[in-house]
């Protein structure tokens, strides 16, 4: 566990049990985006173009999966990390989409979607060079759109958080 104490941020140690190997793709994505991104199970229905009971679905069968196979509430460590890795960049990846182009509601945008994805990209960029490169490209989205013209909320706060 001393690595995922190097991250020391539970909503990460979240998004690798939400994206545990066990877990097909798709149950990976959903759970997490209900999970940490907040979306509803209609939001998460349409960006699969699927009917919201399935989605629905995955999301229980995901719960119990997890239930199941015990999976520990850390963020893997030594060679067990890079293999969960690329998981968990690809959901860090969908919440910022989501944020920067939502697929609901009035706005067009999510901005605290966009902060928090952001956030845990630079939280994982931080021991590995190669997850910067996740953080490099929804940064330069961000900081191009109207809402996010001020570069302050792009960099973090002593806590580490967007402000």
């Amino acid at each position: 566990m001393a690595e995922a104490d190097s991250f020391g941020d539970d909503l990460l140690r979240l998004v690798f049990v939400a994206c545990h190997p066990a877990l097909s793709t798709e149950a990976r994505v959903a759970l997490t985006l209900r999970m940490l991104g907040g979306l509803t199970t209609d939001e998460i229905a349409r960006a699969f173009l699927v009917p919201e009971a399935t989605v629905a679905q995955r999301i229980v069968r995901a719960k119990k999966t997890l239930a199941k196979a015990q999976v520990p509430y850390e963020v893997p460590s030594g060679p067990a990390l890079p293999a969960r890795l690329s998981p968990v960049l690809e959901v860090v990846y969908l919440i910022f989409n989501e944020g920067y182009s939502a697929t609901a509601g009035d706005d067009w945008m999510r901005p605290e979607l966009c902060a928090e994805a952001l956030r845990l990209g630079r939280v994982l960029a931080r021991p590995s060079r190669s997850c910067a490169t996740i953080t490099c490209c929804p940064a330069s989205a961000a900081a191009s759109s109207p809402g996010w013209a001020d570069p302050s909320r792009l960099a973090p706060s002593s806590s580490g958080r967007p402000s």
